[in-house]
This record gives C-alpha cells, structure tokens and sequence, in this order.
C-alpha cells in the first residue's frame, strides 16, 4: 500500500504501479525467506479466487478507487505538505 501511494504521489503510470506489485508478488519466496516467514501468496491468490477476483484484479481495483489527496488528508498530513508532494516533479529513476 505505501509503494503504492507513494507511486502514485509521483505520477507513476498505473500500468508500471500494477507491474511493480506484480514483481513483489513474483519475488514472494525470496521475501518470505528474508523475513523468515512463509509465503502467503497462494493462499491470498486462492482467497482472491474464491471472491470471484484475483490478487492482480484486486489490486488494480484499489489502484482505481483510491484518492490520494484524501488518504493524505485522512492521515492529518498539512495542505502544504500534500502540495510539495503532488506538484514534486523531480525524476524517479526506474529499477533494473
């Protein structure tokens, strides 16, 4: 969720904020085993699917439904904190 409005903070186009939720899902062993955790990825795919839905389609709906500004609001961040970081148009440099 943070990637995801942080993403969205700078202007990111969906389709690459949707891509770079699919890599953590594509790389949930490795993060499981960092933490020291199992990999919960099949079995939130499988509770997905049985809503009719997927992890991807889920995610993509959240990606459509959420207001930025508002959640900032929400979360007491000041009118003038929220215009730095929506007017920031600085370069975000892609990871390979």
């Amino acid at each position: 969720m943070i990637s995801l409005l942080l993403l969205l903070a700078v202007n990111t186009d969906p389709e690459e904020i949707v891509d770079d939720y699919l890599e953590t899902i594509r790389r949930g062993d490795l993060r499981a085993a960092w933490s020291y955790e199992n990999n919960e990825e099949a079995a939130i795919e499988a509770f997905c699917q049985s809503l009719g839905t997927s992890t991807e389609n889920a995610f993509r709906a959240a990606l459509e439904a959420i207001d930025l500004r508002r959640v900032l609001s929400q979360a007491d961040v000041s009118p003038v904190v929220q215009e730095a970081l929506m007017s920031w148009r600085g370069t975000v440099q892609p990871h390979y």
